[in-house]
């Protein structure tokens, strides 16, 4: 079979894919932290029948999709550039208690499966619990987190050398979709898309139940630590060992389990308790991404594990 017709058939199976998934009338949520309106008729002029807030359980109702439709964008930030790009989805049908109308479904999807990670959910104990790390963008929907009773702070570039400020933002959620060549097709989703309403110069997000200090904190960014030591034995199983505030700490997630370390992506003090604080990426093409906090660790440890963000091919 020539190469052309193996893509066409991947691309055919995987539009066919999206499509039963989209609209297998099984229960949806609204994701939009700011709700979603469901409407009369399927356009942004309709009559507004019900304003949903987000969480809101609805039924799709249809058998197919209807009306491609842009309504709003998100920004996303380069090194240099400024994007705007725009939310591109359909209109469907769905029942919302007892009433019927139509839904924009790029703010709707399923409760997401949060897939295990290198570690068991033993050893997870309240790992994500009271603390969420997120990067804006395109993600894996495992990143997906209820907003309650959650904080979301924002840490950012500035211009001075290994000086970042910690901001308070605010986040929202909805799925991002390919947009069509021809006017007349239906696009396919493409990913779960996390924007903020300050996204320039903006390296990732901590969600919190504790409010933390916003204003300027001092940090690395992708510049390793002089602080932690990798070391790689023969069955190629790397160690890394934390030495600080006169401890020593072994940061592998399981020692059981044959892990690869990727990267350091931030060492600094985001709790401001004098301690540093880090972002270590575990993984290949399966990557996590964890969180350690000085202020939650106990007294034999330096820092804990506080939440763990999902890259790569782990949806």
């Amino acid at each position: 079979m020539k190469l052309h017709s193996v893509l066409f058939l991947i691309f055919s199976l995987t539009i066919n894919a999206f499509g039963q998934n989209l609209l297998d009338k099984d229960e949806y949520n609204v994701i939009s932290i700011s709700g979603a309106n469901l409407r009369k008729k399927p356009n942004l002029n309709s009559e507004i029948l019900a304003k949903l807030p987000y969480g809101s359980k609805i039924k799709i109702t249809q058998e197919k999709l209807l009306l491609k439709d842009t309504i709003g964008s998100y920004t996303s930030y380069s090194e240099k550039e400024k994007f705007t790009i725009p939310i591109i989805g359909n209109w469907v049908q769905v029942l919302f208690k007892e009433k019927k109308g139509y839904l924009f479904d790029s703010y709707i999807n399923k409760t997401p499966t949060i897939k295990d990670y290198y570690i068991t959910q033993e050893e997870l104990s309240d790992i994500n619990t009271n603390y969420k790390i997120l990067f804006p963008g395109s993600n894996c929907f495992n990143n997906f987190w209820p907003p309650t009773n959650t904080n979301w702070y924002g840490i950012y570039k500035t211009n001075e050398k290994s000086s970042f400020e910690l901001k308070k933002i605010v986040i929202n959620y909805h799925m991002g979709w390919i947009d069509p060549k021809q006017p007349n097709e239906i696009g396919i989703i493409e990913d779960f898309i996390i924007s903020t309403n300050n996204s320039k110069n903006l390296l990732f997000i901590i969600g919190s139940k504790l409010k933390l200090n916003e204003g300027k904190t001092e940090g690395e960014w992708r510049n390793g630590s002089k602080n932690i030591e990798a070391k790689i034995d023969e069955n190629h199983v790397t160690t890394l060992t934390l030495k600080d505030n006169g401890k020593t700490q072994i940061l592998n997630p399981n020692n059981k389990e044959r892990i690869y370390f990727t990267n350091i992506f931030w060492e600094g003090d985001v709790d401001n308790d004098g301690i540093k604080d880090y972002i270590i990426s575990f993984g290949e093409k399966q990557m996590y991404i964890f969180l350690y906090l000085s202020s939650e660790s106990d007294d034999n440890d330096i820092v804990k594990p506080v939440a763990i963000y999902c890259s790569g091919f782990c949806c």
